[in-house]
């Protein structure tokens, strides 16, 4: 019974897990001829129209598709402007592309993992700039079924069956793209550990009895807050606090705030490398006694992990220096010492940020 019980289950995650990825499919309608080909050279006016020119309606960029086909053909040689529809009358190029995107479809499938599916009609006309003349037309359809950009987007398989047609190959872009992120809420541990440190008394004190010293300094830090990407650097400014305890002291404990920076590469996998660099600042207390700081800086590279729209995970490691002051008192007088450890400290960072 136990047997059963697992299988229906593993079966059943089996089938969320796989119907969660979104479905793109491309279905040609109508091509005549079966592909274009332009000279080499020759200059082509893109006119893009429809539902925003793209069938993603919530793309940023409303031109998207066409964007990304200008690029390409001006990388292969061709002379590409984009004009508008009362530039048309004027255009002298040899030939113009006109996109028209329609999105004729729109239903609510009312299941767990599938909210939305959308068709989309996507029409490729090239004329003759000169005469005016039609030289050829493509159309096709997209069905896009569920809720995250990961994997080829509706936009992708546009932009390759409008440059299959025009018998061009190549997107000259990640066949994954990064999906778009205006921010979010992240909260993580931060663990530095020294490697080297020097201890510095700050007032000698005649008869002191030192209290307990450190031997091993590791600070582990909290730190939540929220981040703000710019999508075209593209670069993440992290703002945050942190609470922050010495290992093996439960008497040293503090918080403060938090600064960071992170650089993304581009990569057509889900899972990126990244350049980071932190900074955070803490008043601490040891014992008793009110008082200390905690300043650390420190930079290393990292892994980014996105399996969903609104999820990321990531991983860090890197060097840097780290100040630590506190105050101990003297248990003849009683009068206090400040004393400051200066390191050389190995970070490890790992977290979970929510994207909006």
């Amino acid at each position: 019974m136990r047997f059963i019980v697992m299988s229906l289950l593993l079966a059943w995650l089996s089938t969320v897990g796989c119907a969660e990825v979104p479905r793109y499919s491309a279905k040609t309608l109508h091509a005549r001829p079966s592909g274009m080909t332009l000279p080499q050279g020759a200059s082509i006016a893109v006119l893009a129209t429809g539902d925003g020119a793209t069938p993603v309606k919530s793309a940023r960029n409303p031109g998207a598709v066409s964007e990304r086909v200008i690029r390409v053909l001006r990388h292969r040689g061709y002379r590409v402007t984009r004009i508008t529809e009362g530039e048309l009358p004027t255009c002298d190029a040899d030939y113009i592309l006109r996109l028209h995107a329609l999105d004729y479809e729109k239903a609510q499938v009312q299941t767990y993992s599938l909210p939305t599916a959308r068709k989309y009609a996507v029409t490729a006309d090239v004329f003759d700039g000169r005469t005016r003349r039609h030289l050829g037309r493509t159309r096709f359809l997209l069905r896009h079924v569920g809720f995250t950009n990961d994997g080829p987007t509706s936009e992708d398989r546009a932009v390759s069956r409008t440059l299959s047609w025009l018998g061009q190959q190549g997107t000259l872009e990640p066949w994954r793209p990064e999906p778009p992120r205006n921010g979010a809420f992240f909260m993580g541990t931060l663990n530095a550990t020294a490697l080297l440190t020097r201890k510095t008394v700050n007032e000698e004190i005649p008869y002191y009895r030192p209290g307990p010293d450190f031997d091993w300094i590791s600070m582990q830090s909290f730190v939540f807050g929220v981040s703000f990407i710019y999508a075209t650097v593209p670069l993440e400014l992290t703002l945050g606090c942190s609470v922050s305890g010495l290992l093996g002291s439960a008497d040293v404990d503090g918080a403060g705030p938090y600064l960071g920076l992170e650089y993304t590469f581009a990569s057509r996998r889900s899972l990126k490398t990244t350049l980071w660099v932190h900074g955070q600042a803490g008043l601490l207390s040891r014992g008793e006694v009110a008082g200390g700081h905690l300043l650390q800086a420190a930079l290393g590279a990292g892994l980014s992990w996105s399996p969903w729209r609104v999820l990321r995970l990531y991983a860090r490691a890197g060097l840097g220096a780290q100040s630590l002051g506190t105050e101990d008192l003297d248990v003849t007088w009683g009068r206090p010492r400040a004393v400051t450890y200066d390191s050389i400290i190995v970070v490890l960072d790992a977290g979970i940020s929510l994207n909006w």
